[in-house]
């Protein structure tokens, strides 16, 4: 359980959400198959710890695929948020919670439904609102130029807030490859992606 709520608080988001480090990690909580003979598979009994830990994981992923559409109506209050959340997260794993106890499933389950009201809140809010960021061309960074982005920027394969995350840039800068009318190509690291021009501090 600790791998996923790392791996969740440092990728964010998580495609969360699609990205095979949770695919990988997910084998945490499934029931074991053991084969014996060449016909029969025996199945072992789930532990509190592995059911409660599928749950959360389920809803982790449910999160991330909020956020990574928050991004592109709402970039603040999807930072805000994706900064709280990550914030969670840390002090999960910093304190090492037993999640095959009742009372502290529950109450990581509370906490994650109140993270999804508030998203869910701040997608009603913006549900009429053009997604395209409005910026003057003369504050446009010019391709091959750096610009600053707002923490825990994502970065999509396509130009598509469903597509797969490429990377999460937790704060700093990236450097603009190709302008596009909603997003844009850019560069951080080895990394190349799709961002959402909302998420760039123009």
């Amino acid at each position: 359980m600790r791998k996923i709520l790392w791996w969740f608080a440092s990728a964010g988001m998580l495609y969360f959400v699609a990205a095979p480090g949770l695919a990988q990690s997910s084998s945490n909580f499934l029931i074991d198959y053991t084969r014996e003979g060449a016909w029969r598979y025996t199945s072992v009994r789930e532990t509190p710890y592995q059911s409660n830990g599928r749950v959360i994981q389920h809803q982790l992923t449910a999160l991330g695929k909020k956020l990574n559409h928050l991004s592109v109506v709402d970039a603040p209050a999807y930072s805000q948020l994706q900064s709280d959340l990550h914030g969670y997260l840390q002090r999960l794993e910093n304190d090492s919670p037993d999640y095959g106890r009742a009372e502290v499933y529950h109450s990581v389950l509370l906490r994650l439904m109140q993270f999804e009201e508030s998203i869910k809140e701040s997608l009603i809010d913006n549900r009429h609102r053009d997604p395209r960021p409005i910026a003057a061309d003369a504050a446009k960074p010019d391709e091959g130029q750096q610009a600053a982005v707002l923490p825990y920027a994502l970065l999509f394969r396509r130009q598509d807030h469903r597509s797969k995350l490429v990377h999460f840039v937790t704060s700093g800068k990236v450097t603009i490859l190709k302008h596009g009318p909603t997003y844009c190509l850019v560069r951080c690291g080895p990394h190349e992606g799709y961002l959402h021009k909302g998420m760039i501090l123009w």
